[in-house]
């Protein structure tokens, strides 16, 4: 994967400028000191990366072992040297946790986890009697009732499908875009903000009516 150079220290830049909202920190054990690890240090050791393992050095890696009792028990290949506990964090939780997976909000916060195809089911019936509510304002003619409902649904089912396939083209563009991460923020709160206004302007009609 190749990365600009200066696209990646002006992103740093960027998100040191400003102090951080909050620190989030865990490990089961004391922060070390340095001088604890001072009379282990080899003074001839090399610290040439070139052509050596990118987990880590191995005699790092065996080090690291030693100082944690696990000599014997797990392997230098079980261990990944990274640049600091932020990183190490990080990919630990990319190990459980990817984009996009179910964290279960609805079980933490109410105590209850609905069934997807339930709330699906549910969904689908209230926007199907949304759009019946629209037709029944048009005054459609008895006569040929069946089949004008059939034309409208596959008419809508059409028109939902090119309007997904148009999403998709610009999604996947807008995503290789740098700013992605903040405009995507920002488009999800005016869209949450633009469903919410509609959903109000709809029970309003629906009390006035």
């Amino acid at each position: 994967m190749k990365v600009k150079i200066r696209t990646l220290f002006q992103y740093l830049l960027e998100t040191t400028e400003a102090a951080p909202e909050a620190i989030v920190g865990f490990s089961l054990s004391a922060s070390p000191n340095l001088g604890d690890y001072l009379a282990d240090l080899d003074p001839n050791q090399s610290l040439d990366w070139n052509g050596r393992d990118f987990r880590g050095l191995p005699e790092l890696r065996d080090h690291v072992l030693a100082q944690a009792g696990r000599t014997g028990i797990c392997r230098p290949a079980d261990v990944l040297i990274t640049a600091g506990a932020a990183e190490a964090n990080y990919l630990s939780i990319m190990q459980l946790l990817q984009p996009g997976d179910n964290l279960g909000a609805f079980r933490t916060w109410f105590g209850v986890q609905p069934n997807t195809k339930v709330a699906t089911l549910i969904f689908g019936f209230l926007h199907g009697f949304g759009l019946a509510s629209k037709i029944l304002d048009y005054g459609i003619s008895p006569d040929g009732l069946v089949p004008n409902l059939l034309a409208f649904n596959v008419g809508v089912e059409i028109g939902q499908l090119l309007a997904l396939m148009a999403i998709l083209l610009v999604m996947t563009r807008w995503r290789t875009s740098p700013s992605f991460a903040r405009q995507a923020y920002a488009a999800n709160v005016l869209m949450m903000t633009a469903g919410f206004a509609l959903m109000g302007y709809q029970l309003v009609g629906l009390a006035a009516a």
